[in-house]
């Protein structure tokens, strides 16, 4: 019995010593200056130019993985009238192994749009006037 006592607490100690050095899950957001994309309560939101957005359902984003979704394009201006809403759009991309790096492509009225974002440790913080666009 006593033997056996050791032998659990042994495996015990053992079990509760053990802690991976690899954390396996997901940032929560990329950017590359004032462009981001950032996990939400509805999904992801991915913000590129100024005053224009675009939003996505859950998607299954798997690191040293390519993939395409539609997301919902949206552009507001206070004075343009140009304003856009839930536009259909798709957008394609890759997360990296190390799931730091996000690379983003898409088109906006006939314009490619390209962004390499990584993720780390400061955010900056940006502001856009709207009014002029």
């Amino acid at each position: 019995m006593k033997s056996f006592c050791v032998l659990i607490i042994t495996v015990l100690l053992c079990t509760s010593s053990c802690k991976s050095d690899t954390d396996f899950s997901l940032p929560k957001f990329w950017y590359n200056g004032c462009a981001n994309f950032v996990e939400d309560d509805y999904g992801y939101k991915h913000e590129g130019r100024c005053c224009e957005w675009i939003s996505f359902p859950k998607f299954d984003l798997q690191r040293n993985q390519s993939f395409s979704i539609e997301g919902k394009y949206n552009r507001y201006t206070e004075s343009s009238g140009k304003n856009i809403t839930d536009r259909a759009i798709i957008i394609s991309g890759s997360l990296s192994a190390d799931g730091k790096n996000l690379l983003l492509d898409y088109e906006i009225d006939g314009e490619p749009l390209h962004y390499e974002m990584t993720t780390g440790e400061s955010l900056i913080m940006c502001s856009c006037q709207c009014y002029f666009k």
